[in-house]
Parts: C-alpha cells; sequence; structure tokens
C-alpha cells in the first residue's frame, strides 16, 4: 500500500485553509485543509530544518507525521501566499544502515537564535514559516487524542535563564521531573448520549487542557491513562482497550530502541496519541485487521507489516519496526515545494502540543501530527477529517486503529557523539510503565 497523494496536489489555494480543531495542546494557530488530510503549522525555521533532516534518520522519521513541504504564509489581509523552496542543508553521512548513519558537522545542530524570551500563553507564534504536515488523526471515525510532554528537563542549552526557570518549576510541580513526561492534553469522545452536557462540545468530545493533565501525582498519573482509554458511552470495551493500549506499548518499545541508537537532544517534544474512539468504529478496524491476517506477532513479511503499519495509522512504508525509509511519501522541506495560491477552491499534521504557558514558546508543534498530531501535536476531531478515500489502486485503505508519533521539534538537533537522549529515554520509559500499570488494572 502506498500513501496517496490525490488530494494534495501541487497547487493549495489560501480559502481551502481552515482553522484546525483536533488538537490536545500546543500553539494556537494551525490550519487544516478541508479534507483533513494535512495540516499547516506555523513554525520556527528551527524546526522546519530539523524535519529536513529526517530522510538522514529513517528509523527515527518512521514515528514522526510525514512532511509534505514548507510555506510562508501572507498576512491575513494579503492575497497571496507563497511557496517557498530552499535548498536542503548539506549532509555528510557514515555508513548506509539507519543505526551507523550520522549527520556530519556543526551546521547540521540545529539550533534556535538567542533572543529576549516572553511568555506567548499558547497563543500563535509569531512567524509567517509553516510546514506542512500529515494530519496523524485524519481517516479515525472518532479520533480520540492524548498529548504527552516528554522529558523531565524542558529547556534547551540556548534558553534564556528566565525560561529555564520558569520551565524548572513547571517540571518540578507535575511528574515531568518525577516521571520524565506529564499529560499535556487530551480530547475524548463520550458519545452520542454525552451531546448537551456543560463539559462536551456539540461533537461529542470532552477536552482536557494543560491544566488537566498538572494536577496529576506519580502516585495518580495512571488514571489519566485509564480516562483516556476507557470512556463511558464510547462502546470502547475494557476488553477492546487492552488491545489498543498493548498496541501503542508495542509501538513505544520500538520507538525507545531507535531512540537509543540515535545521537540527539530533543526538548519539549511530545507523543502524540490517536486511537479510534468509537467502539463500533474500533471494533470494524479490528476485525477488518484479523481477517486480512496482518497482525500477526512478530510478523515477517513485508505485506504484512506494511498493513499492520497502515492500520496503525502509518502511510505505508516497510513497517519494520526500525522505521522504513518512507522515501515515497516524504517531501523534503526544503526541497519539496508545495504552492499555495489564493482562491476559492474547496481543500482540506505530530500536533498538537502543550505551551505551558508559554512556558517554553517552545511548543508549538504538530499535532500532529498532534502531528497533529504532527502528531499532533498531533492532529483530531473534525469531522470533516475523518474520512476513507481509496487509495491510487482504488483500494480502500485499512481503517485505522491507532498510532503514535513524536511532534514538536522546536528545540531539537541531532548530536554526533554525544550519546542517547537519556532525558527523552526517560519519559518514553515512564509512559510505557504506565500504560503496563493501566493494563494490569484493566485485567483484573
Amino acid at each position: 500500500m502506498k500513501k496517496t497523494h490525490k488530494h494534495f496536489g501541487h497547487s493549495l489555494r489560501k480559502s481551502q485553509l481552515i482553522a484546525f480543531d483536533d488538537v490536545a495542546a500546543g500553539h494556537e494557530g494551525v490550519l487544516a485543509a478541508r479534507d483533513g488530510e494535512v495540516i499547516v503549522k506555523p513554525c520556527d525555521l528551527a524546526e522546519i530544518e530539523f524535519y529536513d533532516t529526517l530522510d538522514a534518520h529513517p528509523a527515527f522519521a518512521y514515528f514522526t507525521p510525514v512532511t509534505y513541504g514548507r510555506l510562508t504564509l501572507g498576512p491575513p489581509e494579503g492575497t497571496a501566499v507563497e511557496a517557498v523552496a530552499a535548498p536542503p542543508p548539506p549532509v555528510g553521512l557514515v555508513g548506509t544502515s539507519p543505526d551507523s548513519r550520522r549527520v556530519m558537522g556543526s551546521e547540521m545542530q540545529i539550533r534556535n537564535a538567542r533572543r529576549s524570551w516572553m511568555p506567548s500563553g499558547g497563543g500563535p507564534i509569531k512567524t509567517d514559516t509553516a510546514i506542512v504536515l500529515e494530519n496523524v488523526a485524519s481517516h479515525f471515525v472518532r479520533p480520540n487524542i492524548l498529548d504527552v510532554k516528554l522529558g523531565a528537563r524542558l529547556w534547551a542549552d540556548d534558553a534564556p535563564v528566565s525560561k529555564r526557570q520558569k520551565l524548572d518549576k513547571v517540571a518540578a510541580e507535575t511528574t515531568s521531573k518525577s516521571l520524565g513526561f506529564r499529560i499535556a492534553g487530551m480530547k475524548t469522545w463520550v458519545g452520542p448520549d454525552g451531546v448537551g452536557k456543560p463539559e462536551v462540545d456539540k461533537k461529542g468530545y470532552c477536552k482536557f487542557d494543560k491544566h488537566y493533565g498538572r494536577k496529576f501525582t506519580a502516585c495518580d498519573v495512571k488514571t489519566g491513562f485509564a480516562d483516556y482509554f476507557h470512556v463511558e458511552g464510547s462502546g470502547v470495551t475494557r476488553e477492546m482497550a487492552l488491545v489498543v493500549i498493548e498496541r501503542f506499548i508495542e509501538d513505544l518499545r520500538e520507538f525507545e530502541a531507535v531512540v537509543e541508537r540515535e545521537e540527539s537532544r530533543m526538548y519539549s517534544a511530545s507523543l502524540l496519541f490517536v486511537y479510534e474512539g468509537d467502539g463500533s468504529a474500533l471494533r470494524t478496524a479490528l476485525l477488518a485487521e484479523r481477517e486480512g491476517a496482518v497482525r500477526t506477532p512478530g510478523g515477517s513479511s513485508e505485506a504484512s507489516l506494511t498493513a499492520r503499519h497502515v492500520a496503525r495509522g502509518g502511510s505505508g512504508g516497510t513497517g519494520d519496526g526500525g522505521g522504513g525509509t518512507r522515501e515515497s511519501e516524504r517531501s523534503s522541506t526544503s526541497g519539496g515545494t508545495v504552492e499555495v495560491e489564493d482562491g476559492d477552491d474547496d481543500f482540506d499534521d505530530d500536533d498538537g502540543e502543550d505551551n505551558e504557558d508559554g512556558e517554553d514558546g517552545e511548543d508549538g508543534e504538530d499535532g500532529e501530527d498532534g502531528e497533529d498530531g504532527e502528531d499532533g501535536e498531533d492532529g483530531e476531531d473534525d469531522d470533516d477529517s475523518s474520512g476513507s478515500d481509496s487509495n491510487d489502486d482504488g483500494e480502500s485503505p485499512l481503517p485505522k486503529i491507532q498510532a503514535v508519533k513524536l511532534i514538536d521539534f522546536a528545540h531539537a538537533q541531532w548530536t554526533p557523539g554525544q550519546g542517547a537522549d537519556e532525558n527523552l529515554l526517560f519519559g518514553v520509559r515512564g509512559v510505557i510503565a504506565q500504560l503496563e500499570a493501566v493494563v494490569s488494572d484493566f485485567r483484573r
């Protein structure tokens, strides 16, 4: 199966973008195509340049939202949105395997320029630069979204003292310092019976902002995960939730192994979790996968692994756990130009991210896959974003079950010679431990 780009040609009009609603955390200002396939995330050049490096790290790229290009966004009153295409930065590689590839030279160590820092309060990032990302939540009927910010340390080396102090305070007052992560935001579908309740929106979603995650301690944070996976009224049973959680654990262990082999530093990055929150749709997706025999433990055939990856929210590739290269899907954000024009045609990330009161100026990252969400930060809840179009071969894609992506790379760089990112790994391992605890509780 291959990623279909039929909804995303080389031309994208400004009028075809709408505000992105499927975010669990992060900065405001993210846009989406009307069909929900992609998101347009305003971000600093440093983050875009980091995405440019991912083709040199295919195993890691497997766990990030697919990128389609970069854009320059004009002012709201302007008439045109102009696409830009800068030459890719030089890359030097050693070896040919994902394990041995290393980016050489200080020019590849992406750093934000030093500047006076002021909290943004989670508002829009002040930039005309944006990146086009896969909407990780697309093709789910009712995506349930969770944004988990990773790391006990949340600031990069170039952060001013005031920012370091604020973020250290946030970490100390939440589970970030003790467990290496915290819940940054969450969005769950509660079913049609929930509509009309004060805490439920018109689409049947209950949203939890950054303050929800900050209340947890190391002793009770698993409650937040349990509430995410088992939502009364959604039709998702505990048995179905167990299947989803165990798949996430498997994915995270694969991701942990990838991060252990890389040499990087990523501060305030987030894991964007998405799973099918409609019990009926989830049951259908699980049965479809079972009938296709694509989820055998340790499946060995490439076709099986590819289908498994798509069902888990991927876009194709080899699905080898080591992260197939996805070169057929991923456009370099510098080499692959996306043309954006002003007009009236209809059109439709890895991120919603959590901007701790601007504690970082740091996040506003995908939601995608979020991003999305990236991803997000992230991706998330728009009804228009859950279509199931056929691919270019006329096949209907497997219904999605779950997906997890790393999003938000405003403070990320490859650091040859410095070893694995233990700060990031601390958070990943902490999340795995909490998911395993929820599994134990659900089985009682």
